[in-house]
């Protein structure tokens, strides 16, 4: 999941801006749908930076869960090793919060797929393993955002 609308960055540095009420506007349309869906996740992994924690903890509250800061999502560079770091999670359903560029490409790896959709703000993808976290293994089930 992309983090929902952050304010404008003339306002903050990049890692301390919040969300705007667009944002938390649009991520509660977006958990209607996960819902919906049925696409609950047992746990939640975000990046360090504020606009992702405060996605992370909207979607936590919802769901009666904590989020728990994934270092790795705050690097946009290194997708190699946030891969090495999803691989070790334990849970069955993971929703990972972060930001446009490395959650692009991460899909694209473990899909093996080249995207070809806009990425939005609050925007996720849906993926299915039949076995364990590989690349390429992944099955593409869907893109849902508030629009």
């Amino acid at each position: 999941m992309r983090h929902a609308d952050a304010k404008s960055s003339s306002l903050f540095q990049d890692a301390d801006r919040p969300l705007s009420e667009k944002g938390i506007s649009q991520q509660a349309e977006v958990i209607s749908k996960m819902k919906e869906r049925s696409h609950i996740p047992d746990a939640i992994y975000c990046s360090p930076l504020r606009r992702a924690i405060e996605t992370a903890e909207l979607v936590s509250q919802e769901f009666e869960l904590s989020p728990q800061i994934l270092e790795e999502l705050g690097d946009f560079s290194n997708v190699d090793f946030l891969i090495s770091k999803l691989m070790l999670l334990e849970s069955n359903s993971n929703l990972i919060i972060g930001h446009a560029p490395q959650l692009v490409e991460l899909v694209e790896r473990l899909t093996g797929k080249n995207l070809t959709q806009s990425f939005e703000t609050s925007g996720y993808f849906h993926l299915i393993f039949q076995e364990n976290l590989s690349l390429g293994k992944a099955i593409f089930e869907g893109y849902y955002s508030s629009l």
